[in-house]
């Protein structure tokens, strides 16, 4: 079976799914399987229907509507226009589900957004990941290149309690390539980052850096990623939206891609409209 047929049979029950239900239909179904599916996770069948519950909605807010898009820097914006166009016909009742739900997500998504766009640096001026990792090694930071896997492409680099996970994106994808943005990928010593799963997370983390550098996580010394690499680049190092137009446009859409976890929609109107959606 190729990747294309897959690709297209998914397209095919997505459409379907559109079809069947309207966006207050899909968001009530997707309710209905997330409170199912905490007690009878073991139901594959009902979680590939939740995905694509999930994934009818989504191509409905990001493609189909455009009710909420991502600018050039990837800042989400909603458009009221559109969410009044997408809700029309509803019910009084139906449209403050499918509001509400859409104000949620977009919040969701800028919080997420600054979140990230606090823990992203580029190079003003250009550094071979090479020479980053050289730096970063003196400091007692570990580092390793991925070459297989979903993090294929890019360095990974961890403070030595594996507390602390950044990634160092290639420009070209090879391991001597330049700079194109360094992410913090994960941080369990900011109690902000922190949620009830958290301690979850921090021990499959750190299971798995003990496996990728092949060592055990250390009890001290204890290093703060982020201080050491202004203190190690100094003014070289841009942060936050400064960063982000020195990102090359893959490593844009990769950092944007990173963040959003799906294909990135670009408003259709840009200009006035586009700054009375960032108003709104």
């Amino acid at each position: 079976m190729t990747n294309e047929y897959c690709e297209t049979n998914w397209d095919a029950n997505i459409v379907a799914l559109q079809q069947g239900m309207n966006i207050v239909e899909l968001i009530k179904e997707s309710a209905r399987l997330e409170a199912y599916l905490i007690t009878h996770d073991e139901d594959d069948d009902l979680v590939d229907r939740l995905d694509n519950v999930r994934d009818a909605i989504d191509k409905t807010i990001y493609e189909d509507n455009q009710v909420i898009a991502i600018t050039k820097w990837g800042r989400p914006v909603l458009d009221r226009e559109s969410v009044e166009e997408l809700v029309d016909e509803l019910s009084d009742d139906d449209k403050n589900i499918v509001v509400k739900f859409i104000e949620e997500r977009c919040d969701d998504l800028r919080k997420w957004y600054e979140t990230l766009l606090s823990c992203t640096f580029a190079f003003r001026q250009p550094l071979k990941c090479t020479n980053a990792v050289k730096e970063l090694r003196r400091a007692g930071v570990e580092a390793v290149w991925e070459k297989d896997g979903v993090d294929a492409g890019r360095w990974v680099m961890a403070n030595p309690t594996y507390t602390q996970t950044i990634g160092i994106e290639s420009d070209n994808r090879k391991r001597n390539g330049g700079v194109d943005f360094l992410l913090l990928i994960a941080n369990y010593d900011d109690d902000s980052f922190q949620d009830e799963y958290s301690s979850i997370r921090k021990d499959i983390d750190r299971r798995m850096l003990e496996f990728t550098f092949n060592k055990p996580a250390a009890a001290s010394p204890h290093i703060d990623v982020i201080p050491m690499l202004h203190e190690i680049f100094g003014d070289n190092l841009a942060t936050g939206v400064e960063a982000l137009p020195l990102m090359s446009p893959e490593g844009l859409d990769a950092w944007k891609l990173y963040y959003l976890g799906m294909r990135v929609y670009e408003p259709q109107v840009i200009g006035s409209k586009e700054a009375e959606m960032v108003a709104a």
